[in-house]
């Protein structure tokens, strides 16, 4: 999640929408993240999925991506993207939670106080949905609920919100 964020970042995003819905019954975990960046022609797109394909020029490969796209169809699930220049780009990724390939969640409330940390301007729109539960979290809405403090880069703010996510989705998780 951390990687396709940080993607979207370099691409010019100033809106990130990211979600994850667990849906024990429905055996399936998807991920998606959506943002506003430059977006990426067609042609970009098709090639994505190729590992030895980047348009980073700080290395030759990216691997993100294809290795999301493996793991998912690993699981029986699979990775949708859909991009277009000057609209952004959103990638979905569904994978099957009994299979055996499935990644572990994480520690999301990390994950978060980790990219809350490096969005600088960016607004981040998280949701977390479990078995029809759900826990958001909007960096616009905490910077006016903030007020003074509103600097979410500053350490403390930080380990506030982990905590905060943490508790929320305790909550989602194990409701009745």
């Amino acid at each position: 999640m951390l990687d396709l964020a940080q993607n979207s970042l370099a691409a010019g995003a100033t809106c990130l929408t990211l979600s994850i819905c667990l849906d024990r019954v429905g055996d399936a975990l998807t991920i998606r993240l959506a943002d506003d960046g430059r977006g990426m022609d067609s042609e970009t797109c098709a090639n994505v999925l190729d590992p030895f394909f980047t348009t980073r020029t700080t290395r030759r490969v990216g691997l993100g991506l294809p290795l999301a796209a493996m793991t998912a169809e690993r699981t029986g699930g699979r990775l949708l993207l859909s991009s277009a220049p000057g609209e952004g780009t959103t990638v979905e990724i569904e994978y099957r939670l009994s299979h055996w390939d499935c990644p572990p969640e994480g520690d999301v409330a990390e994950m978060l106080r980790v990219l809350v940390g490096g969005l600088g301007e960016t607004r981040l729109i998280f949701s977390y949905e479990c078995d029809g539960r759900l826990f958001s979290l909007d960096t616009q809405q905490l910077v006016a609920e903030l007020g003074e403090v509103a600097w979410l880069a500053d350490p403390q703010v930080l380990a506030w919100l982990a905590d905060y996510v943490r508790d929320g989705l305790e909550k989602v998780r194990n409701a009745p």
